[in-house]
């Protein structure tokens, strides 16, 4: 083989003279020589032709050593078969894609290493062999695998943070929603509405901070159902409206004519878009108004690209602190922050999500005379959302028996008494295995639970594992699974519909939301709708919301 036939086999020169600049096959054995990577010319059967400085330096391999010898020692002996592999396929003149492998050094020690491999052709178009660029990748590897070792530590710490405060606001909300309810003096009702909100405000903030973290991980994924526009923004801004009623503030909405009233998509997420948007603007609105509108810009056979505006006659924002009004923690300054409070996490929410909907955001601002943010979001029409049906007959669940598997006593203890309140008769137990053992006791003595509401993280055995040993045990099948969990993760929705469990809901669960969840349920049970798993969003744009007060002989 000749230096024209294989210009990588050209002798390595330590610098390119102005003659070599003039000859290219000379220059270019020159750049090969200088280069930071492995480069190596073989023939077509493994015979290293060429080797430059840098592979010595990465294989430790003198050029005197390896020259005219294969080059199949440089894999370890696991991936022996690997050169043999790509060399078949370039005699073949197949393309062979980048790829990352191992290679073995003189010394034995194993390196991580991207490798790229090219047949080598003379003028002729006769194949001559093959070049081989190699990039020593072990450190970028070693930082890479420590960097997601800090971020699964990070993401655990969060889970568990999580799990552990809204265990506790779950009781704190759900006997709040129980005390209120009974006979209260006014100053009393009072008192426990502000320990509400303040119960509320605090999840909403691990909310943020969870959302945001599964953001920054890319693990938030969106869920696609079929809803009701209108309806839903509508429920979205009368919640928004006691905010702004309450600092005397118009809020109105106004939506095109031309959006249609159907679409398929992730409706929890555009009502956070716009919970944030429209709770900043009243947040930093003193008085005035705010106005959100919804246009259609663009619609084909199947998608549909709206544009959102909310637009606020509040404080605006500062020309030089408007670069950083996306960036996480980050708000005006630090004056605004002790007046307003927040997390900081509220835009930068909007902004992920948004590109999550294949839509973009940005604003419009005045100081002392208002702001206006504008964001699109990218959904598909839907043909036919689900009409609305009579409310279903909730004296059905009366005397429905349910096993409630969870390791906190206070949520045991309010799940009872929410279940109590529909006429249920709850049995509570403490653990998985203890679960598994009241399920089988209550099948042999022929009155097996007809519903199992099961925590999905408990300290030994979690919910996930005590559905897929219930879903094993023929014995047991028959009884509608509902996981309720503090920590959600991706591919959580996938999992429970493997296992066949009929609803996944994050705590705290309000009393109409775990009734509604169970009636709807059941009927997919019943109805041989076992894949429809139901959800939060699912609840929400569900039209059997409209249940009847319990009896008061049931309180």
């Amino acid at each position: 083989m000749t230096e024209k036939e294989l210009v990588l086999a050209a002798p390595p020169r330590e610098s390119a003279n102005r003659e070599d600049k003039e000859d290219p096959a000379a220059f270019l054995a020159s750049i090969v020589a200088s280069s930071d990577d492995a480069i190596l010319g073989i023939t077509l059967d493994g015979t290293v032709v060429s080797w430059n400085k840098a592979a010595e330096g990465m294989y430790g391999y003198s050029a005197e050593e390896i020259i005219g010898k294969p080059a199949f020692p440089l894999c370890p002996p696991e991936r022996a078969g690997e050169i043999e592999s790509t060399l078949a396929r370039l005699r073949r003149q197949e393309r062979v894609n980048p790829y990352v492998t191992v290679r073995m050094t003189k010394d034995q020690r194993r390196i991580d290493v991207s490798v790229r491999a090219s047949l080598v052709k003379d003028a002729s178009g006769k194949v001559t062999g093959a070049a081989v660029i190699a990039r020593d990748i072990t450190e970028q590897k070693r930082v890479q695998e420590a960097l997601e070792f800090a971020s699964g530590i990070k993401q655990q710490f969060l889970d568990n943070m999580n799990h552990e405060i809204r265990t506790p606001l779950n009781g704190i909300l759900g006997m709040t929603e129980f005390v209120l309810d009974s006979e209260l003096t006014t100053e009393q009702g009072e008192n426990l509405s502000l320990v509400k909100v303040s119960a509320e405000s605090l999840l909403a903030a691990i909310d943020d901070i969870l959302d945001f973290s599964q953001l920054e991980a890319g693990k938030l994924e969106l869920e696609y159902i079929p809803f009701d526009f209108r309806e839903s923004l509508g429920e979205t801004m009368k919640m928004l409206g006691f905010r702004a009623q309450n600092k005397g503030l118009e809020l109105v909405y106004e939506v095109d004519p031309a959006v249609p009233q159907e679409l398929f998509g992730d409706p929890g997420r555009i009502r956070r878009i716009i919970y944030n948007l429209v709770g900043n603007a009243v947040k930093f609105t003193e008085e005035g108004e705010i106005l959100l509108t919804v246009r259609l810009e663009s619609q084909n056979s199947d998608k549909i690209r709206l544009l959102f505006s909310v637009k606020d006659t509040g404080i605006g924002i500062p020309p030089e602190q408007r670069q950083n009004i996306f960036q996480p923690f980050t708000q005006a300054d630090a004056s605004t922050t002790r007046k307003y409070g927040g997390t900081g996490l509220g835009l930068p929410i909007v902004s992920s999500l948004v590109e999550l909907m294949l839509g973009k955001v940005w604003f419009e601002s005045e100081p002392g005379k208002g702001s206006t943010f504008y964001f699109t979001a990218t959904l598909k029409t839907h043909e036919k959302v689900a009409g609305k049906s009579t409310p279903l007959r909730v004296d059905a669940l009366r005397g429905l028996t349910v096993l409630v598997v969870d390791d906190n006593s206070v949520n045991r203890r309010v799940l009872r008494r929410m279940l109590g309140r529909w006429g249920m008769k709850a049995t509570d137990v403490a653990s998985g295995d203890t679960a598994l053992e009241a399920l089988r006791i209550a099948k042999d003595i022929g009155h097996p639970f007809h519903l199992v509401l099961l925590d999905g993280h408990m300290r030994h055995v979690d919910g996930f594992s005590v559905a897929e040993q219930i879903k094993q045990d023929q014995g047991l099948v028959g009884a509608t699974i509902m996981m309720l969990t503090s920590v959600g993760h991706v591919g959580d929705a996938a999992r429970c519909r493997d296992l066949g469990i009929a609803a996944y809901l994050v705590k705290p669960i309000r009393l109409s939301e775990l009734v509604s969840a169970i009636c709807l349920a059941l009927e997919n049970s019943a109805g041989g709708a076992e894949n429809n798993l139901v959800t939060r969003h699912v609840l929400r744009e569900s039209r059997k919301r409209l249940l009847p007060e319990p009896d008061s002989s049931l309180r």
